[in-house]
C-alpha cells in the first residue's frame, strides 16, 4: 500500500510541477486543472474498467471468482484471500491430525456446498435433522434451533458480498475510499496553493500527506493524511474477513467446541473490545460459534482462536462420523470442509460452484475432487464412481479463467502505455518547434515567454516518463500476480514438506536450495514424495543434474529456482517405482511411432529424443537407463510455464497434475 501511494504521490507532484511558472510557483489558475488531474490518477489507483466498460473496483466471473480492476483492489484482495486461507488451513491441519484414515478420506470427496445446504435448512419444513451447527456434531431440531441460533454457514457471505451495518457492500465501500482521498487532496491542492507554497514543497508534502505511516504536520482542513480511510478499509476488510473465515471453518470442524476473543498486542485503549474478551456464559470471552460476536469498531485486530472438545468427546465424535458414513447419510461428511483447503478457501472467496437443477429446483453442488460414494455396510468405503469433472480439468478451467482476466487487466495497461507513446511524441515535436523557435528569436522579447513554454514542456515530459514507468511496472506485477497464480491452481492440498542434507553448504546458498525445495514441495502430495532427505551438493562448473548413482541434486549456488524443481523432479522419478511405472506407460503411449533422433544444436551428439507433440523437444529425451524427462520438465513447467501446458497440451497437464497427487 505505501508503494501504491508513493507512485500516487508522485504522479501528482508532477502534474504540479508540470503547471509550474521558472520559478516553481503555482499560479492560482492552474488549481481546478490540477484537481482534475489529481483526481484522474486517484481514480485509476482505485477503481478501473470492467467488461461492460464500467467504472468499478473489481468484475465478477461467472463462477463467482473477483477480478480487481485497479492497483488498490488488486493488493487488498490478495491480502483478503491470504487472511481466509490462515484459518482454512489451521482448521485443516486439526481434522488431519484428529480424523481417522477412513472419515478423512470421505471428507476429502466431499461434493456439497455447505453454506447452499445450510441456506435451504433455515426452511421451516424440515426438523431433527443432523447438521454441524456451531461446534458440536449433534441432531438439533432446525425449527426452534435456527430461530434462536442461526447455523453460522447459512449467514456467511463472501467478502465482496458481505453488507456492513450501513448497508454497503466491498464494492461501495472502496468507492466511498476514492472519493474521501480525492475530497482531501482537493482541499490540500487548494490551500497549498492559495498560500503560494512552490511546486517543490508541495511534492515533498504530497509524498508526507499521502503515504501511510507518514503525516503531514497541520492544522487545515484537509487532515493530516489523505490515505487514512483507505488503510482503515483495509485493515478492516482484512481484519473482518479473517474473522468470518475462521467461524466459518470452526463450525466446519466437529472437534472445535467454541471461539476466545483475544485482545490484539497493539490495543491501544480500554474500550468494547475488553468487554467481549470477558465476555460469553463463562466470563471467560469464549463464545459458541453461533453466538461468537462480530467485530464491534472499523481497524479492530482482535483475534480469534480455537477452544478444543476434550478427548472423551472426540472420540465420541469420530463414531458418530463414521456411524454416519456406514448407514449412506453424510449429512455432515458429504459437504466441503476446510480439509479440502483450496475448494473451501474458493467457497469462502464466493467462487468454484458448479450449479445443477433438478425438478425440486437449483442444487449447489461443489466439483472438486473424485466422489466417494458410500454403500449401506459396514464394510470399508469404495470409491465406484468417476468425478463428474476431473480435478485436472476444473485446474484448467481456474488457469484460463485466470489468463483471460490477466490479459484483460494486460490490455488496460498497454492501451495506457501507447496512449502516454502518443502524448509524448506530440510533445516532442512541439519541444522541437519550441526549440528551433527560441534560437530564432535569442536575444528578442519572446525568448523568456518561449523559454518559459519549453520549461513547461520539459516537466510534463519528465511526469509523462513517470507515468509509463509506473505503468510499466504495474505491468510486471500482473504478470507476477498470473504466474503466482496459474502456479497456485496446480499447487497440492498436502505438500511434501521435503527436507535437505547439504553438508558443508554455505548458509545463503543453502537458503536458496531450500527454497527451491520448498516450491517443488508445494507441487508434490505428501502421499507422493518418498520420506527421506534430498542429497544436494554444489557443482563448481558444468550444467545442473541429478547423479542416479550417488542419488543427488548437482546444482551450483546461482542455479535457478526453477532448474531446482527440474532435477527434484529426476530425483521423485528416481526414488518412486509407481512414478516411473506410470511415467514409462505415458511416455511409450506419447511417442509410439515417433523414431530417436538427436536433440540438435547446443546438445550433445549422445543427447537423443523422441519429438512427438511435446512444447519443448527436450520432453522427449530418455537416457540409456530409460529414465526420461517427463516428471523433470513437468514439474518445471508446472512452476513457471502452468498456464502454457494447460493450453496448450491438455494431455501432459491432466497426466502431471494427476501423477503429482497420486491419483
Amino acid at each position: 500500500m505505501a508503494e501504491l501511494f508513493t507512485t500516487l504521490a508522485r504522479a501528482i507532484a508532477s502534474e504540479v510541477t508540470r503547471r509550474a511558472d521558472g520559478d516553481g510557483n503555482v499560479p492560482r489558475s492552474a488549481t481546478f486543472e490540477i484537481q482534475q488531474a489529481a483526481g484522474q490518477h486517484v481514480q485509476r489507483l482505485f477503481l478501473g474498467r470492467n467488461q461492460r466498460g464500467e467504472l468499478a473496483p473489481f468484475d465478477t466471473l461467472i463462477n463467482g471468482a473477483v477480478i480487481p480492476l485497479s492497483p488498490y483492489m488488486r493488493q487488498l484482495w490478495e491480502s483478503i484471500r491470504a487472511a481466509v486461507r490462515i484459518p482454512v488451513e489451521q482448521n485443516a491441519v486439526i481434522l488431519t491430525n484428529k480424523l481417522p484414515a477412513d472419515v478423512l478420506s470421505v471428507m476429502r470427496g466431499a461434493v456439497r456446498n455447505p453454506f447452499v445446504v445450510a441456506k435451504g435448512e433455515n426452511r421451516t419444513d424440515r426438523t431433527n435433522e443432523t447438521y454441524m451447527s456451531y461446534g458440536s456434531y449433534k441432531s438439533y431440531n432446525l425449527v426452534s434451533e435456527q430461530v434462536f441460533r442461526p447455523n453460522p454457514l447459512a449467514v456467511y457471505d463472501a467478502p465482496h458480498e458481505w453488507v456492513d451495518p450501513n448497508g454497503y457492500r466491498l464494492s461501495d465501500r472502496v468507492w466511498n475510499s476514492a472519493g474521501m482521498t480525492r475530497r482531501h487532496l482537493d482541499l490540500y491542492l487548494d490551500t497549498a496553493i492559495r498560500e503560494g507554497r512552490g511546486a517543490l514543497q508541495m511534492s515533498r508534502e504530497l509524498e508526507r500527506f499521502l503515504v501511510p505511516g507518514r503525516t503531514l504536520t497541520t492544522n487545515k482542513p484537509y487532515s493530516t493524511n489523505a490515505s487514512y480511510d483507505a488503510m482503515r478499509l483495509a485493515r478492516t476488510e482484512i481484519s473482518q474477513a479473517s474473522q468470518r473465515a475462521h467461524i466459518a471453518s470452526a463450525a466446519m470442524n466437529p472437534f472445535v467446541a467454541g471461539m476466545k476473543w483475544n485482545l490484539s498486542a497493539s490495543h491501544p485503549r480500554y474500550d468494547i473490545c475488553d468487554e467481549l474478551a470477558k465476555g460469553g456464559p463463562n466470563g471467560d470471552g469464549v463464545y459458541e460459534i453461533a453466538t461468537y460476536p462480530s467485530r464491534p469498531h472499523p481497524q479492530c485486530l482482535c483475534y480469534s482462536t480455537n477452544v478444543m472438545v476434550d478427548t472423551a468427546t472426540s472420540d465420541s465424535l469420530i463414531d458418530e462420523l463414521r456411524l454416519d458414513i456406514q448407514s449412506a447419510r453424510q449429512e455432515f461428511v458429504n459437504l466441503v470442509g476446510p480439509v479440502q483447503v483450496e475448494a473451501f478457501e474458493r467457497l469462502l472467496l464466493g467462487q468454484g460452484l458448479t450449479i445443477e437443477r433438478s425438478g425440486l429446483g437449483a442444487v449447489s453442488r461443489v466439483i472438486v475432487s473424485p466422489v466417494v460414494p458410500v454403500v449401506p455396510a459396514v464394510a470399508p468405503v469404495v470409491p465406484v464412481a468417476p468425478p463428474a469433472i476431473p480435478p485436472a480439468q476444473l485446474a484448467r478451467r481456474r488457469i484460463a479463467e485466470i489468463e483471460q482476466a490477466s490479459r484483460a487487466r494486460l490490455a488496460q495497461v498497454d492501451a495506457e502505455i501507447e496512449r502516454v507513446r502518443k502524448v509524448l511524441s506530440d510533445l516532442s515535436l512541439n519541444m522541437d518547434k519550441l526549440e528551433q523557435s527560441l534560437a530564432k528569436r535569442a536575444g528578442t522579447p519572446q525568448e523568456a515567454q518561449i523559454r518559459a513554454a519549453l520549461d513547461r514542456q520539459k516537466a510534463a515530459r519528465r511526469g509523462l516518463f513517470d507515468e509509463r514507468r509506473a505503468l510499466r511496472i504495474e505491468r510486471d506485477v500482473i504478470e507476477q500476480e498470473r504466474i503466482i497464480r496459474t502456479r497456485g491452481a496446480v499447487q497440492v492440498d498436502r505438500p511434501a514438506r521435503l527436507t535437505m542434507n547439504a553438508t558443508g553448504i554455505d548458509d545463503a546458498v543453502r537458503r536458496h536450495w531450500q527454497r527451491s525445495t520448498d516450491e517443488f514441495s508445494r507441487l508434490v502430495s505428501a502421499d507422493v514424495a518418498p520420506m527421506r532427505p534430498v542429497e544436494f551438493r554444489e557443482l563448481a562448473n558444468g550444467r545442473a543434474h541429478y547423479d542416479p548413482n550417488t542419488r543427488a541434486v548437482n546444482v551450483a549456488a546461482t542455479t535457478r529456482e526453477d532448474t531446482v524443481v527440474h532435477e527434484l523432479g529426476h530425483w521423485l522419478d528416481n526414488h518412486s517405482p509407481e512414478v516411473q511405472r506410470k511415467v514409462t506407460a505415458f511416455y511409450n503411449r506419447r511417442t509410439q511411432g515417433y523414431a530417436l533422433e538427436p536433440l540438435g544444436a547446443g546438445f550433445d551428439a549422445s543427447e537423443m529424443t523422441r519429438r512427438d507433440k511435446f512444447l519443448d523437444p527436450y520432453m522427449g529425451k530418455i537416457y540409456s537407463d530409460g529414465a526420461t524427462e517427463i516428471v523433470s520438465m513437468g514439474a518445471e513447467y508446472f512452476y513457471n510455464q502452468t498456464a502454457r501446458m494447460a493450453m496448450e497440451d491438455p494431455d501432459m497437464f491432466d497426466f502431471i497434475f494427476n501423477l503429482l497427487r497420486g491419483l
